[in-house]
């Protein structure tokens, strides 16, 4: 399973620094991450940063895994940090394959502490991903349910929704059908369909502690079908990185 993916600066967030730091900078683009010839970077920032403290502490997961896509030639480096005491858990040159290569690094078991990665490009490179995963079992099964309570911001949930729809986790979670969207409209004014998997329900205005309750109460309706085990509340103006309901089900999970 995948414990969480690295991120980059996007529409939501477009800061660096709170996804890699980097002396001279990066740029962006579909294919990922790209670093010209000299360049480096480091993950060790508030969204790239894997804290094994709280793997450790709040799960079961025992066996982690680093895994990243590569394209071009340099080194990267695993490391280790409890404190301010940092180790160097492994160092890996990258290159030797002409097209992109993936490396995988397993953690040693029984750390506390932080992980991340620095990154040393020798020629250009594209960093295409990046993240840690885990083969053991989980131990829960988990359905979410998201409720979005919204009035009069129909062009805030529309975004939410279409970013969702087109999300991997949405559509990986929405196979299993342990994935289910419900907007509480408490202005009435959503209408059409959005997919199978987001359901709309026209409200009085009870304001949001009303609207919540409602999505709630919905959610617990049909739990069937779902198999429902959370409910996550959303404000309908939140700037969503899906990222974040991706790194929440794992965690969860175990």
């Amino acid at each position: 399973m995948i414990l969480q993916n690295c991120a980059a600066p996007d529409e939501v967030c477009g800061s660096q620094e709170i996804y890699y730091r980097s002396p001279s900078g990066i740029r962006t683009d579909r294919e990922g991450v790209i670093l010209e010839a000299g360049q480096e970077l480091a993950s060790d920032t508030y969204m790239n940063t894997l804290d094994l403290g709280a793997w450790k502490k709040y799960t079961t997961v025992d066996k982690i895994y680093f895994l990243c896509e590569l394209e071009g030639r340099g080194v990267i480096t695993l490391i280790h940090q409890e404190g301010n005491e940092k180790k160097r858990i492994k160092e890996v040159s990258y290159g030797r394959d002409p097209e992109s290569e993936a490396i995988q690094i397993e953690l040693p078991e029984g750390l506390g502490g932080r992980i991340y990665f620095e990154l040393k490009a020798e020629t250009k490179t594209v960093l295409k991903r990046a993240g840690y995963v885990s083969d053991s079992q989980p131990d829960n099964r988990i359905s979410l349910s998201l409720v979005i309570c919204t009035y009069r911001r129909r062009e805030h949930v529309e975004k939410n929704l279409e970013k969702l729809r087109r999300s991997s986790f949405f559509q990986t979670m929405t196979q299993k059908n342990s994935f289910v969207v419900r907007v509480v409209d408490n202005a009435k004014e959503l209408s059409g369909t959005y997919g199978e998997h987001v359901k709309i329900y026209a409200n009085e205005n009870t304001g949001g502690s009303g609207g919540f309750s409602r999505g709630m109460e919905e959610s617990v309706k049909e739990k069937d079908p779902y198999q429902t085990t959370h409910v996550i509340l959303m404000d309908d103006d939140v700037e969503l990185q899906t990222e974040s309901l991706s790194r929440l089900y794992a965690l969860l999970s175990y």
